[in-house]
């Protein structure tokens, strides 16, 4: 009996141990099938990712963003647009790490700096380049513009007076007319409801080539030369290196992009223009330049987003040049730290620009164009509260929380503008951009020239700071009176 219990017992543990072992593999599979499920997904994720963005059935214009695709023709346009811009900005402000050097070299006093940067700012080109992407098309547009910057930014090393050194900035500015370009591009490649965003990003990313440059050159490649050569031969050899970049990337773009959403060669003003055309019967022609230019200034919106530009980036361009400054003045921080804090204001440009107009989109999509002005009036005014307070600070690490603050709030203040800016005018939205983004660089000549005619100390620092914040609160206004054409893309 006992050995019949035992044996039973046996039998029963088999069965456990078999039921256990049938279990056991049953959940290895099943653990395997989840993993194999999960990997598929997480490729099927990157797939749709890094392919196409939908697109609108009329247009053809991208209704997403998809920042990891590089598919002709919209996502390629996307990223050669912000890294042309990038190199720009790399090229407009590669001089500016240089100028200590320049200065000790050619005998320069302060003031003819200052005056330099002056010079680096005057926007004519910009005024130009806005039409002549309406009548040529953005790829053809940059390559000029790239090109034609890196002849004087290669002549660096000829300067050896005064007036050079302005003449050398005045045209080496024209690299700045590369926004306008960058902004005419992704406004004819995406749809109303995100091309907010899609302008933003591709500013904010493009605007840290000013950044950058001071890292590569100041920190990076010119204590390498140094090691070879003198500080003189040092400055005047380096910028050979941008301009070679800018030629090399300008030639690049040409050919690997698309003018507008179509991968067809010719440019033609855009898609919209030429089935609005054939609809009426009417023939497509090329803008002619003055065309384009004169019908954006009949616009009352060109010129009040004109007055904005010049209180978001032209303070931004201002503050790059005076923040380090006002740092080490105002509390004691030494040069190489104050050029480290300082270097934070432009590396909000990461996502601040681009939430900026991103915010505009989802306010458009909630209540129309009404909310893109709510959007664009609030961060005006957060931007003049902000530098308010700034100047107010007394403090080194309140300061550099606001400084921060503000520097988000300009930067959004700046995509929220670009946000409206494409519906100003649908048929020539290149003379429209030409105009508002001249007023950034006008904006700098302003507060730059406040700070050459006074006195390089903390209360005048902070008078302009004041100045600056009861501009932008003053505008605010005017942002409910701009008034553009909501009427969807295609339609008549």
């Amino acid at each position: 009996m006992t050995e019949e219990v035992a044996k039973d017992r046996d039998d029963d543990a088999v069965m456990e141990m078999e039921e256990c072992g049938g279990a056991a593999e049953e959940t290895i599979a099943g653990d395997r099938q989840s993993s194999s499920y999960k990997n598929s997904c997480c490729w099927e994720k990157l797939k749709d990712m890094t392919s196409a963005p939908a697109t609108d059935p009329v247009t053809n214009k991208a209704t997403e963003i998809k920042i990891l695709s590089a598919k002709r023709p919209h996502m390629r346009a996307f990223h050669c647009s912000w890294v042309s811009f990038f190199v720009s900005f790399f090229v407009w402000f590669c001089v500016v790490p240089l100028l200590p050097y320049m200065k000790d070299s050619l005998g320069l006093s302060q003031n003819e700096i200052w005056l330099s940067n002056i010079f680096n700012l005057i926007p004519t080109e910009r005024l130009i380049v806005g039409p002549l992407c309406d009548r040529f098309g953005p790829r053809k547009v940059f390559l000029a513009v790239l090109c034609l910057a890196a002849i004087p930014t290669a002549c660096t090393g000829l300067v050896n007076t005064a007036g050079g050194l302005y003449a050398l900035r005045f045209f080496i500015g024209m690299a700045g007319g590369s926004f306008v370009v960058c902004q005419f591009w992704s406004t004819i490649m995406f749809a109303p409801e995100v091309v907010g965003a899609a302008n933003g990003f591709i500013g904010g990313w493009g605007n840290l080539g000013g950044g950058v440059t001071q890292l590569v050159i100041g920190t990076g490649l010119m204590p390498l030369f140094l090691r070879y050569m003198d500080a003189n031969m040092a400055w005047r050899t380096i910028s050979i290196i941008p301009a070679v970049l800018a030629i090399v990337t300008g030639i690049i773009v040409f050919f690997i992009s698309d003018d507008y959403p179509s991968t067809s060669g010719a440019f033609k003003r855009s898609l919209v223009v030429r089935k609005s055309l054939s609809k009426s019967g009417t023939y497509e022609h090329k803008a002619r330049v003055d065309e384009a230019f004169m019908t954006a200034t009949k616009r009352s919106a060109s010129w009040i987003l004109l007055l904005h530009y010049m209180f978001s980036f032209g303070i931004e361009l201002t503050m790059l040049g005076c923040i380090g400054q006002y740092f080490t003045d105002a509390f004691g921080i030494p040069n190489h730290q104050a050029s480290a804090v300082a270097s934070i204001f432009g590396w909000m440009n990461v996502f601040a620009r681009g939430a900026g107009g991103w915010v505009s989109d989802l306010a458009y999509h909630k209540i129309g164009m009404k909310g893109r002005y709510i959007v664009h009036a609030i961060c005006l005014a957060m931007e003049g509260v902000f530098v308010l307070v700034l100047g107010a600070s007394d403090s080194f690490a309140g300061a550099l929380t606001i400084m921060i603050f503000f520097s988000i709030a300009v930067q959004a203040s700046e995509g929220t503008t670009f946000a409206i800016v494409p519906f100003v005018d649908k048929k020539f939205p290149g003379a429209v951009s030409g105009i508002v983004s001249s007023g950034g660089n006008l904006g700098g000549l302003l507060f730059t020239s406040l700070l050459l005619i006074g006195d390089s100390n903390t209360t005048y620092y902070q008078l302009v700071f004041y100045v600056m914040g009861a501009c932008c609160l003053a505008s605010v206004p005017l942002a409910f009176f701009v008034r553009v054409d909501d009427v969807a893309d295609g339609e008549t």
